[in-house]
């Protein structure tokens, strides 16, 4: 019986001191630990610390013992190169200007080679480029003629033989109307660019047997059969070389160009200021712009036989589209509907207007301007409403639009034509 007793007191006081040993257990278990893990990891800290502080020391000793000079000479050198590993990298692109010549160049090399370029599309890069260190330009390009000029328009493009010019994607399919070339030309372009990446390029090794030499045409014989109409401006009366025509002639082989939505924000085939801006219109956008005369320019400058078309709203003011646009003029379309009219402009002189009919405030209107050889259409919402024969017809130029007067202009769905060349 007292074994028992015993037996039971025993059991009692270990369950009674059960929670007491495994508090003492915990304690040695975080005393172990702390041993073993934190103050191993804090003697290293220290010992780091130690380090960091004494290559501190030395250091500081190090910059008291150079004097001002010795200091200048070691900043000198890393300036000079950071320098140098910088202009090693802006060699390998195109400065802005450069770039935007490439366009003219293209058309430059086809006229060249005997060929046309028959379609041109901006595209966005897959992947965009960091815009403040460089920008990526690519040109889908579509070329009809000969195969053999074909390979002529590729090997006039010297530029390719840098790096900052890539041709990709060059296929050639033949067909009985003429073989089409299709490439892309992709152009690397950096504000840090040197502008020397286009030095020293090879010459162009271009066989005989696909040397295009293009046809003389002779002059055709002026027509002394219209009569000239005059004009009023500020300046007084003022005599144009242009007649009125009253025909509309048969449709002409025109070839799509270009066509720009606005909806992919790829804006590097123009020249235009930053004061225009993408608004939302319907499922894609528009470019819009208020209160300012900027004109947005193509970067082609040599279109000759061509029409332009593009979609205007107003909300004041008037809109202007312009073809065959230099130095020496341009014809230039205006649209007020405000005042109910349209008027064609000949180097800034008036020479035909006509009566626009009234539409709700803001509505869309669609203006083509074409100049085919010396006639000039002008031509809204699909009706014509002005042709003339200019009989000092202007040179090549390229193509624009601007908002002028007060209030505001959306433009949206610009098209560019050219004339297809086996017809003209």
């Amino acid at each position: 019986m007292a074994f028992d007793d015993l037996q039971d007191m025993l059991q009692f006081n270990i369950r009674a001191m059960l929670p007491v040993i495994l508090i003492v257990l915990v304690v040695v278990g975080n005393i172990a630990f702390a041993l073993t893990t934190i103050v191993p990891g804090w003697q290293a800290y220290e010992g780091l610390t130690m380090q960091i502080d004494t290559n501190k020391a030395a250091l500081a000793e190090r910059e008291a013992s150079l004097d001002a000079a010795e200091m200048i000479e070691i900043l000198q050198q890393q300036i000079e190169s950071v320098a140098a590993k910088l202009d090693d990298a802006a060699i390998n692109f195109l400065t802005d200007v450069q770039a935007n010549q490439m366009l003219n160049l293209l058309f430059g090399y086809a006229a060249d080679s005997g060929v046309e370029i028959t379609n041109l599309q901006a595209q966005q890069a897959a992947q965009a480029a960091p815009a403040d260190e460089y920008d990526v330009r690519i040109f889908r390009l579509q070329v009809k003629g000969p195969v053999w000029s074909l390979l002529n328009f590729v090997a006039h493009i010297r530029e390719a033989a840098v790096s900052s010019v890539s041709i990709r994607g060059v296929e050639i399919q033949d067909a009985p109307t003429g073989a089409v070339l299709t490439m892309e030309t992709w152009f690397y372009v950096s504000p840090f660019a040197s502008g020397d990446a286009l030095l020293n390029l090879p010459a162009a090794i271009l066989p005989e047997s696909v040397i295009y030499t293009p046809p003389v045409e002779a002059a055709p014989p002026a027509d002394t059969s219209s009569t000239t109409s005059t004009s009023s401006s500020s300046g007084g009366v003022v005599e144009l070389e242009s007649t009125a025509i009253t025909y509309l002639a048969a449709p002409l082989p025109l070839n799509l160009l270009y066509v720009d939505t606005f909806d992919a924000g790829v804006l590097y085939a123009w020249e235009i200021d930053p004061v225009w801006t993408f608004v939302p219109q319907g499922d894609g956008q528009a470019l819009y712009v208020k209160n300012n005369s900027a004109p947005v320019r193509f970067r082609h400058n040599t279109l000759l036989n061509a029409a332009v078309q593009a979609r205007f709203k107003l909300d004041g003011g008037n809109a202007r589209l312009s073809l065959r646009e230099s130095e020496a003029g341009s014809y230039t379309a205006v649209i007020n509907p405000a005042a109910g009219e349209i008027q064609l402009y000949r180097k800034d002189v008036l020479v035909r207007s006509a009566e626009l009919p009234a539409a709700p405030a803001d509505a869309w209107y669609t203006v083509q301007l074409s100049a085919i050889d010396d006639i000039v259409r002008l031509v809204v919402n699909n009706v014509e409403y002005i042709a003339i024969r200019d009989l000092a017809q202007l040179p090549p130029g390229t193509a624009s639009f601007a908002h002028t007067g007060g209030g505001s202009l959306s433009v949206d769905d610009f098209m560019l034509w050219t004339l297809v060349e086996a017809a003209s």
